[in-house]
């Protein structure tokens, strides 16, 4: 919760991009529904105001949300043809 409010007093805004993404056959086997999958993850922060992306002297000590992250587990479903994420199966804190 303290990165959410250090994001909103600051203006920033997380874009995280997923790539690489295979189905984790370990914990399910997919189906034209869905399944599970493992996905790199990349952090950029953007300023709100200008959409410009903050280099890393502009951001604050300690804010985690720019590059490379640990990979993410989630959670897939199809609907109307398209793949959506249902869950984040990782753990992970959502703030």
């Amino acid at each position: 919760m303290a990165e959410y409010n250090l994001a909103h007093k600051n203006g920033y805004i997380v874009r995280a991009d997923l790539s690489k993404c295979i189905w984790n056959l370990k914990l399910e086997l997919p189906n034209d529904k869905g399944g599970s999958i493992y996905c790199e993850l990349a952090d950029t922060t953007l300023d709100r105001s200008s959409g410009k992306v903050l280099s890393g002297s502009s951001i604050p000590f300690g804010w985690s949300h720019t590059g490379s992250q640990i990979p993410v587990e989630l959670k897939v479903i199809k609907e109307n043809g398209v793949w959506l994420i249902d869950e984040d199966s990782t753990g992970g804190d959502p703030s």
